[in-house]
């Protein structure tokens, strides 16, 4: 084994200098660093979205000198430029305020053009209008910028009439190139993410429950110490709630959307049954956090800390096969066993259980097995079971 490792380390060694060198201009340029699994799992999602934007522009631009462009329909090939999205649980991967935004901007540019000089203050009642109405049309959560940005195109050309016309008639020729190509481009597997993001989200939860328990039970640490990793993992937890809410539009995009799609509409309606899965996430996200801020507050107690129930080999035989079963569950894979093993570390918890602070800090952790309890009994669409038959096509 010697001997293998020392070409590897040398290898390594002798990259490092260009490695700190790349590493050092990124962090210079306020880059987050990047490695190469990363990058990877980067070009894979993103190579597949530069295609797709390439050849819906180069089919608009076509398109558009057919029916008789004079210059350059460079206002066609903006349009997936900048509706075109990665959204692998949407029919048409469109943002549709995005185009929403380019028309009325350039509605409203003629419109103020039509009554007013150019000047200043033709901008700013172009400027303050598309803002306003930007606020109305958004995109997400945030303001649609896209209504202010076409609006003050308008003025950047001496025939402002002309330029709006133009591109209001190429900006319909690229949305409908957009539309019509999209569905047929390359379109993403909502099972393959859905069930990655599902394994990301379990193995966040498990992760987070088996910190708690091990914070729980060390020995030889200051309680400060142990309560600022704590707030570690609930800020953790925290994030992985906000991922779960995200998962929530993306069930309801891909529901949505499986009426629509041309290629994905089985795996578009198999992924918009997963509701009750997410629930569950959820669920179970809310009482590992709390069995983490239970375990935080009575960690100072001196009941807590003589309580052979609470110490580490204790409260891991009581969790392990509870992270476990979640994780088989969420991932689709089957979890009677693991469930079974839970019910029977319960069951040897309470018959040492022996203090008022143990039976505190195990509620959030029997609600745990509780909703996995249900959640194999019931199997409804999108249950464990639903789970296990997307996970596994």
């Amino acid at each position: 084994m010697g001997a293998r490792r020392g070409p590897a380390m040398a290898g390594e060694s002798g990259a490092a200098p260009g490695n700190r060198a790349v590493r050092r201009l990124r962090s210079l340029a306020g880059l987050p660093p990047i490695d190469r699994a990363a990058f990877g799992a980067i070009a894979r999602t993103e190579l597949p979205q530069i295609a797709r934007i390439v050849i819906v522009a180069a089919v608009g631009w076509q398109v558009c000198l057919w029916l008789g462009a004079q210059d350059p329909p460079i206002y066609a090939v903006l349009v997936p430029l900048v509706s075109l999205k990665s959204d692998p649980f949407s029919a048409f991967n469109l943002s549709w305020s995005r185009l929403v935004g380019v028309l009325i901007g350039l509605l409203l540019g003629l419109a103020v053009l039509r009554v007013m000089s150019p000047g200043l203050l033709a901008i700013s009642v172009v400027l303050a209008a598309s803002l306003l109405l930007g606020m109305l049309v958004r995109i997400g959560n945030q303001p649609n910028m896209q209504v202010a940005v076409s609006a003050l195109l308008v003025f950047s050309n001496p025939d402002a009439s002309a330029y709006g016309l133009t591109r209001l008639w190429e900006t319909g020729v690229g949305t409908a190139v957009t539309a019509l190509l999209t569905p047929f481009l390359f379109p993403a597997d909502p099972r393959v993410a859905a069930r990655a993001e599902l394994a990301a989200i379990a193995q966040a939860l498990t992760s987070g429950l088996r910190d708690a328990t091990r914070i729980a039970g060390e020995t030889g640490r200051s309680v400060l110490d142990g309560t600022r990793e704590m707030l570690g993992v609930i800020e953790r937890l925290d994030q992985a709630q906000e991922r779960i809410r995200t998962m929530q539009a993306q069930i309801t995009s891909a529901a949505r959307s499986a009426g629509w799609s041309v290629l994905r509409r089985g795996a578009l309606r198999e992924v918009g049954r997963l509701e009750p899965t997410r629930q569950l996430a959820a669920r179970s996200a809310v009482n590992i956090q709390a069995f983490a801020e239970e375990v935080m507050t009575f960690a100072e107690r001196f009941d807590f800390d003589q309580d052979a129930q609470l110490r580490p080999d204790s409260l891991r035989e009581l969790t392990e096969p509870l992270a476990q079963a979640l994780d088989d569950a969420l991932a689709g894979r089957e979890y009677a066993a693991a469930l079974a093993r839970a019910r029977a570390a319960r069951q040897a918890f309470v018959a040492g259980e022996h203090t008022r602070v143990a039976s505190i800090t195990r509620r959030p952790l029997n609600r745990i097995l509780e909703d996995l309890e249900r959640a194999g009994t019931a199997e409804p669409p999108g249950s464990a079971g639903a789970v296990h038959d997307v996970a596994h096509q």
